[in-house]
């Protein structure tokens, strides 16, 4: 199963984008604090704790080694965020984070939850638009503040360390975190290439020599390049890791597969910076047509969205079908088509690039 890298997280996000629901998740899942800012902050009566007692519990409960933390607070920002190695941000739509607020508040108010205490939601005064005590209020004054602060605080030399993961959609966070909270049918495992062995290079010299996978992983402009072989020793993996991010794919200890990224090569179509372009190659036949393919991308986007990249462009000769399926249902889209780029049962074939902003 996919290992997630960090021990200190902050989830934010706008008023009911489901930052606590989230971290909490994450801190049972990962064994982490789950500390809720909110918990810390408020008082019974909806009484707000003096600044240097909320300051003082907040940096009582960083201490921790590992935790996952839920919640805004710019007045602990300080004494948060230096400490974080992540933060995930929440980043929906405004008729979304509306329609969930409507959803929570009725659901608080009906069910009378008590809140952080002995607190509960009283629901006349969430529709007091004017008032501060409102979080239509409260969220309508923040929404747009937020989305203009967050890349500026994130930019300052304080807080470069931070890795950024960023949803723009719930069902961007759900298929993330399926990720990890799966209980796999499958013994499936994701390992970061860092020092090829000769094992190694023999199985990718396998790989990309047989001739059912030659026509679908590389470009080959005529007959006598289709039937080229050659062989992939370490040194060639070790000149690819100097540029590629190379991640191993295992099915119950067996290596099947690889995967991988690089940052702004020369050969992409939108020359956009911030760019990965993305591969895949399921060399054994064992791991074929058992929707690991799939899995892999999840976590192959999961670590390029880790390293702040915002696009990824791939590309898939246009009688490879399955795959352009495939990527398509991951939510990719197609960008352009180029004519004549590859040979194959004696015609030539277009490459067809897609997209997708994560």
């Amino acid at each position: 199963m996919p290992s997630f890298l960090y021990q200190r997280i902050i989830v934010i996000g706008s008023t009911s984008s489901g930052k606590s629901t989230l971290a909490e998740k994450l801190a049972k899942r990962f064994d982490l604090n789950f500390i809720d800012l909110d918990a810390l902050h408020w008082e019974p009566g909806w009484q707000e704790a003096p600044l240097e007692v909320f300051r003082k519990r907040v940096e009582t409960a960083t201490r921790a080694p590992a935790w996952a933390v839920a919640g805004n607070y710019h007045i602990v920002r300080d004494l948060v965020w230096h400490k974080a190695e992540v933060i995930i941000w929440l980043d929906y739509s405004l008729p979304r984070i509306l329609w969930q607020l409507t959803h929570r508040t009725f659901k608080r108010w009906w069910t009378r939850e008590i809140l952080w205490g002995s607190n509960r939601e009283n629901l006349w005064s969430h529709f007091k638009l004017w008032s501060d005590e409102s979080l239509y209020h409260w969220l309508f004054k923040t929404y747009w503040r937020r989305k203009r602060e967050y890349p500026i605080l994130l930019a300052l030399p304080e807080h470069r360390h931070l890795k950024l993961i960023r949803f723009s959609r719930p069902h961007e966070t759900d298929e993330w975190l399926k990720l990890f909270d799966r209980e796999p049918t499958m013994n499936i495992e994701f390992v970061k290439l860092t020092k090829p062995t000769a094992e190694i290079a023999a199985a990718f010299s396998q790989w990309e020599n047989d001739p059912e996978l030659i026509p679908l992983i590389r470009p080959n402009p005529s007959m006598e390049a289709l039937l080229r072989k050659d062989s992939v020793s370490i040194n060639d993996i070790e000149e690819r890791i100097k540029h590629n991010r190379i991640y191993l794919i295992y099915l119950t200890g067996q290596l099947i597969g690889t995967m991988d990224y690089e940052v702004d090569p020369a050969h992409l179509y939108k020359k956009e910076t911030s760019t990965a372009w993305l591969g895949i190659l399921i060399g054994e036949e064992a791991g074929r047509g058992r929707g690991i393919g799939y899995l892999a991308l999840q976590y192959l986007e999961a670590q390029i969205k880790l390293e702040g990249i915002k696009r990824i462009e791939l590309g898939v000769f246009e009688f490879n079908t399955h795959a352009v399926k495939l990527y398509k249902k991951l939510g990719y889209r197609e960008l352009a088509r180029i004519e004549g780029f590859t040979y194959w049962q004696d015609k030539m074939w277009q490459d067809i690039r897609m997209e997708k902003y994560i």
